[in-house]
């Protein structure tokens, strides 16, 4: 199970609603940052698909 911040608009909502541990998730500051936080994030720039397969390919030779 991955966590990350999804950008998908109405999810922390969702969580909320469904209560328990998902509401538990909806206020982790890790998978939904705060407005301070997220100004200082900065966009990863598109890649080339060249660049995206060998990117891809690195990470396969790293983990196996």
């Amino acid at each position: 199970y991955v966590q990350y911040m999804s950008p998908v608009k109405g999810v922390k909502e969702a969580l909320e609603a469904m209560g328990g541990d998902a509401a538990a998730l909806a206020e982790n500051p890790l998978l939904f940052p705060d407005e301070e936080t997220t100004s200082r994030l900065k966009v990863f720039g598109e890649l080339s698909q060249e660049d995206e397969i060998d990117i891809q390919s690195r990470f396969n030779d790293i983990t196996g």
